[in-house]
């Protein structure tokens, strides 16, 4: 209901799952295991979680203030 398209909606969604599971792969690059030194796992994780938050909250809005939260 956020995204105006159907398949822009479907590809939002897959694209979550598929970036967290390109984690693992991103940090066993890296030969640091402390998150502070892997700043590109890191910044992956951290945009999935966020899309993640975003789309399931504009989920339970109405569909005008879905993309915003009603904040603009």
């Amino acid at each position: 209901r956020i995204l105006p398209n159907k398949l822009l909606g479907i590809a939002a969604m897959g694209s979550v799952p598929l970036g967290l599971m390109l984690v693992p792969f991103i940090e066993g690059v890296n030969k640091f295991q402390n998150p502070f030194r892997r700043p590109v796992a890191t910044s992956v994780f951290l945009f999935g979680t966020l899309v993640t938050i975003w789309l399931g909250v504009g989920a339970t809005l109405p569909i005008d203030k879905s993309l915003t939260w009603g904040l603009f």
